[in-house]
């Protein structure tokens, strides 16, 4: 599953405008589209489903050879993104569900809002996205600012404000977080038809799935996003460099960790190659 904005050169004028930009990132700074986070979802043959964070910034093999970062392969489409996790981690893919940033502000909206938990306050000063310590309601703008932000500071004890380390890599987090309060609010009640359609018609222009996903699929793989409310997650353990662009690479029991979410695909044998994803 993959969050992220659509490609900027084919993107229509919104009432955010420039806002957009400032949030997100301008066309010039980012052509194309790129995966903002990536979440591997597994379904149990009892229905279960289980999710991995993967980091955006993880340096994998790319399709030459080259480490690339993970969130640069959905340039040559979904299948440059589950080739690179099938070569670089052994994790095989089936389906690709794609969320762009507009659709799930729409659907964020059309259930209500979603509910999110900070330990301290944040703030994204180049933004102007602020959030208090505890729970709090967002709207579909504050829940992509939330997801996407790209500067997070958290306010210390003493008042002060410092970066947040776990910026990039939370994004992971945040979106997994998002997606599954999303989940337990879209078990719409009958007696509540207007609602119920204007989801069905928001969920619509939300999700895009990949050319390998029958008609007969969808209301399962459906079923399945509603079982995220509950669903237990795991991370890899990454460790992440300070670079001008932010990079994450595997640390070892990675490979233990990807092993958990082994299961038989239609992507037919992956094989890791990058020696921490390597199965213990």
């Amino acid at each position: 599953m993959a969050l992220h904005e659509p490609d900027r050169r084919d993107r229509p004028q919104t009432p955010g405008g420039p806002d957009d930009d400032r949030r997100y990132g301008s066309e010039q700074d980012n052509p194309g589209e790129r995966a903002d986070v990536v979440l591997a979802m597994r379904t149990g043959d009892d229905g279960s489903v289980r999710l991995l964070e993967i980091p955006r910034d993880l340096l994998v093999v790319g399709e030459k050879g080259a480490p690339v970062r993970l969130t640069t392969t959905l340039l040559d489409g979904p299948s440059g993104l589950t080739d690179s996790l099938c070569r670089s981690l052994g994790l095989g893919v089936d389906h690709v569900a794609e969320v762009r940033f507009p659709g799930l502000r729409s659907v964020v909206d059309a259930v209500g809002g979603v509910e999110v938990t900070t330990a301290r306050p944040l703030r994204d000063t180049y933004t102007k996205f602020e959030l208090p310590a505890g729970r709090s309601l967002l709207d579909g703008d504050d829940a992509l600012a939330y997801v996407a932000a790209r500067r997070i500071e958290v306010q210390q004890p003493d008042g002060t404000w410092v970066p947040d380390p776990a910026a990039g890599q939370g994004r992971s987090s945040k979106g997994a977080e998002v997606l599954r309060d999303l989940a337990r609010r879209t078990s719409l009640s009958p007696a509540r038809p207007l609602a119920a359609q204007r989801l069905a018609w928001a969920t619509a222009g939300a999700v895009a799935f990949d050319d390998r996903v029958s008609p007969t699929e969808v209301p399962s793989l459906l079923r399945s996003f509603r079982q995220l409310a509950g669903a237990p997650t795991a991370a890899l353990p990454v460790a992440a460099t300070g670079t001008v662009v932010p990079i994450a690479r595997l640390e070892a029991g990675a490979g233990a960790v990807v092993e958990q979410f082994e299961q038989p695909t239609g992507a037919g044998s992956c094989t890791a190659r990058l020696p921490e994803a390597r199965r213990p």
